[in-house]
């Protein structure tokens, strides 16, 4: 019964929920409207960003906790698997006209122990389905989403260096026409 009542399997569960939200993608931001920048949101905003892999690496940490005292916790339903069904193995003890009552309690006690068997069983099931969900999110979703946040780095990097060099061109060409216009052989010849 012991078994049943502490479960660490629901505090993993607990755990992978909110770090499933935080892969969720979010929302994308808007542009900053004028009252914005006049209050200095947009400012506020790009000094601090969402935490989200912080927030990702600490629930992963969290859930590492959680998986280990789970994977103990089936070891524990194990041991007490194995134990109950060393004891249905053994044969019902002999029943005579005297031993009748304690022959209905010997059943009495089977059917229990079937019962606790199943139950402990399913909890087995439950925690080893827990286990597998986590470790899906760790190997799984956790890395396809660290690899698109990385993509999506690399656009707005490869998009910037585009601006850049497309700033870099035009204000080339612009010295260039400066330098023309300074330059004597462009300018109109003084006749007095």
């Amino acid at each position: 019964a012991a078994l049943l009542e502490r479960r660490p399997s629901t505090h993993l569960l607990a755990e992978l929920q909110p770090l499933l939200a935080a892969l969720a993608p979010q929302a994308p931001v808007s542009t900053p409207r004028f009252i914005d920048r006049l209050l200095g949101r947009d400012l506020v905003r790009a000094a601090h960003p969402d935490p989200v892999d912080g927030r990702v690496r600490l629930h992963l940490q969290r859930s590492a906790v959680h998986a280990e005292a789970v994977e103990a916790h089936v070891g524990a339903l194990d041991d007490s698997l194995r134990a109950i069904d060393a004891w249905l193995a053994m044969p019902p003890a002999a029943t005579n006209a005297a031993a009748a009552n304690e022959a209905r309690r010997a059943e009495a006690l089977h059917a229990a122990a079937l019962t606790t068997r199943g139950q402990l069983a399913l909890a087995r099931a439950t925690a080893l389905a827990i286990l597998d969900q986590y470790r899906h999110l760790r190997d799984l979703l956790v890395p396809l989403w660290r690899q698109a946040l990385a993509a999506e780095a690399a656009g707005a990097h490869a998009e910037a260096a585009q601006g850049l060099a497309e700033l870099r061109a035009s204000l080339g060409h612009r010295l260039h026409d400066l330098q023309a216009a300074a330059s004597p052989s462009s300018r109109p010849e003084n006749t007095t």
